[in-house]
């Protein structure tokens, strides 16, 4: 599967899952970014592994036409609620990535909401919060990533991994975000991992 670039996907509504099961399975592994931002981490995923399928939602899509405008291939940006996904959506990826959640997407985590933690059960995945986002939700660091950690591995099918992430993390990290946090005054940041290879290369 080439990863050459074509004329720009249009941010649009998650298509009929008939037709997003179609797309998916033309791809060796299938990539879910949650809460994708500008899609920047998503768009740089789908370059380094072009035979993997990746897809990342967000419920603002006007931010993303920069990473649409030079988009590979085998990658999709849909506007949609990351909360509020069927079940079967994400029962398609491989692999899931939530960098940096703010509002409603981070309070389900923390909340143990059955909908979002059920779409990580089971599956790869790495999840990275800031101490801002964690204090914007009512949480001081250490008891937000206390809190985090216990929800995330009641769900996950192997040992989870939890690192605190320095400014050099930040700055290898390819969001926007991350690079906005890296040389903030408030760098904090986690990592919190039951992940494969795959999600893990892009940020090293």
């Amino acid at each position: 599967m080439s990863s050459r670039k074509h004329a720009a996907p249009i941010a649009g509504a998650m298509p009929e899952f008939a037709t997003l099961a179609g797309w998916t399975g033309q791809f060796e592994a299938i990539a879910l970014d949650l809460g994708a931002g500008d899609g920047r981490f998503a768009r740089e995923l789908a370059l380094a592994h072009a035979r993997t399928g990746v897809i990342a939602i967000d419920t603002c899509g006007a931010n993303a036409a920069a990473q649409l405008r030079r988009a590979p291939a085998n990658f999709r940006f849909f506007v949609a609620d990351a909360s509020l996904l069927p079940d079967k959506v994400p029962a398609l990826a491989d692999e899931i990535t939530i960098n940096f959640p703010w509002g409603s997407l981070l309070r389900a985590l923390l909340t143990g909401d059955a909908p979002v933690l059920g779409q990580l059960a089971g599956r790869s995945f790495t999840v990275r919060v800031n101490a801002g986002a964690f204090a914007e939700a009512g949480f001081d660091f250490a008891s937000g990533v206390a809190l985090l950690s216990t929800r995330l591995e009641s769900i996950a099918d192997r040992r989870l991994i939890v690192r605190h992430l320095e400014r050099d993390d930040l700055r290898r990290l390819p969001t926007t975000w991350a690079k906005r946090l890296a040389f903030g005054r408030d760098p904090r940041a986690i990592e919190l991992s039951a992940a494969r290879s795959l999600l893990r290369s892009v940020a090293d």
